[in-house]
């Protein structure tokens, strides 16, 4: 099952990882929102940084959506 985010660490820095939400348009995925700093700070907070991101990552969606 899908926990709704990647997390990456160490791919190119071992010093560096990445939190990512994806941006979702009528449910289907159009893109992601990284988050990408040193390591120690983003696997310390990994919950807390995942608010804001996954309502950003919502806010995006809404505004790409297509009016109709």
């Amino acid at each position: 099952p899908s926990e709704g985010f990647a997390y990456s660490q160490g791919e190119y820095d071992p010093a560096t990882a990445g939190l990512a939400v994806p941006v979702l348009v009528r449910s289907q995925p159009i893109g992601s929102l990284t988050l990408v700093g040193p390591h120690d700070q983003l696997d310390d907070r990994k919950n807390e940084l995942l608010v804001p991101l996954r309502s950003a990552g919502e806010s995006l969606g809404e505004l790409l959506t297509p009016r109709q």
